[in-house]
């Protein structure tokens, strides 16, 4: 079958059956029984066309039982492989849709297409846990604001008062964060610094802002702490075993669009003019593209992915922005920037890509119960499936 042949194979529908299937909120301490659901899922989804389905299971300090990533391979054992990377745990109180049940759908769907090959190139499907969350720290959090009574059990503030203030204090304390490197409870401490210039603070809230600092001292968001936990485990695993890895490409929060113009912001600091663009037009703000991202040992990865994209069998409207700096120069200039799945294979000097939609730059209904199959775009989704299947397929990578 070639190339042509090959992308005509990939349907959207089964994409679409897949999010339907794993949609709901799928979080280790809310319900740690979806979130096994989901990793059931996913091993029998790839086990149907891949023989070898392999589970890694893996641990974080304070938790009793251990999570799971879920992977498969294809291909000669023996080669480097690609690895196409996607989470499938979620934010508490989010349906997870757009995050990112899309993104494992596309994972899934892929893995189906290049196993009709009879020698499909060497690739790993990998399915990862705990990308939202460090479970340990937020139930800490949680208990905390249950206990000043800043939340009720359902994660609902407990006033309004109260959820302004929390929103406001979490804005700052993000703007703060964002400034440059710092522990994340100083920005918290700035934060609350900042709110209580400005007004009196309740006694319960002050103390729950307080027991926030002292949770988080000395925990970076960036180092991987707070977030990208399985997929930090499973690199790890891959660099002591010695596994040969040649590129990855981690899908997250993929197919929301709104066509509207104005209806795309920017990430702050960041403008048009430091991206490559297809088929996007910056004066109209229309959130109609995908957000390509490599580091500096990333680029042909890059390259190569965005000229499939704009090819006009799959003709995929992206912004690539190809970041001349590599991991450490990034934790220091810009740690935001290390906020999924990637992250971990920057550090260790493997190419990744990062794909996403730009989350709250275009969406407000990301990590919420409203980020729900109805919003998501599949022909945005088939577009962006049939890109990394192109690349997957690309001989100059290989």
């Amino acid at each position: 079958m070639n190339h042509s042949g090959l992308l005509s194979q990939v349907s959207t529908e089964r994409i679409y059956q897949h999010v339907l299937s794993l949609e709901g909120e799928r979080h280790p301490i809310r319900t740690p029984e979806r979130l096994e659901k989901a990793a059931a899922y996913i091993r029998e989804q790839l086990a149907s066309v891949i023989p070898a389905v392999r589970d890694q299971e893996f641990r974080v300090t304070g938790w009793e039982t251990p999570f799971t990533n879920i992977e498969a391979r294809l291909g000669n054992p023996a080669a480097p492989a690609a690895v196409l990377i996607a989470h499938y745990d979620t934010y508490y109180r989010s349906a997870g849709a757009n995050d990112n049940a899309a993104a494992v759908g596309v994972m899934l769907e892929l893995a189906r297409v290049l196993a009709m090959l009879p020698e499909p190139p060497p690739t790993l499907f990998l399915a990862v846990s705990l990308e939202e969350t460090y479970p340990t720290i937020q139930l800490k959090a949680f208990e905390s604001a249950w206990e000043c009574m800043v939340l009720d059990r359902e994660l609902r503030h407990t006033s309004w008062e109260t959820a302004r203030i929390m929103a406001r204090f979490w804005g700052l304390a993000w703007s703060s964060w964002k400034q440059g490197m710092m522990p994340y409870s100083d920005a918290l401490a700035t934060a609350r610094e900042q709110l209580q210039q400005s007004a009196h603070l309740p006694d319960n809230v002050l103390k729950h802002l307080h027991g926030l600092e002292a949770l988080y001292a000395e925990v970076y968001q960036s180092s991987g702490s707070l977030g990208h936990i399985g997929s930090s485990a499973w690199v790890q695993e891959a660099m002591q075993t010695k596994r040969s890895l040649g590129f990855a490409i981690c899908l997250d929060e993929i197919g929301t669009t709104n066509l509207q113009e104005g209806s795309q912001r920017m990430f702050p600091g960041l403008g048009y003019e430091m991206m490559r663009l297809h088929k996007v037009e910056p004066e109209k703000r229309i959130g109609n593209w995908a957000f390509i991202v490599t580091d500096a040992n990333s680029s042909q990865l890059g390259e190569t992915f965005c000229r499939h994209c704009a090819a006009s069998e799959i003709d995929l409207p992206y912004a690539y922005l190809p970041m001349p700096l590599r991991y450490e120069q990034i934790l220091q200039l810009n740690p935001q920037a290390l906020g999924s799945d990637y992250a971990p294979f920057w550090k260790a000097g493997i190419p990744a890509l990062a794909l996403i939609d730009t989350a709250a730059m275009r969406n407000p209904f990301g990590h919420s119960m409203a980020d729900t199959i109805e919003r998501l775009d599949f022909e945005q989704i088939g577009r962006i499936a049939k890109g990394t299947l192109a690349t997957l397929l690309d001989p100059e990578l290989r």
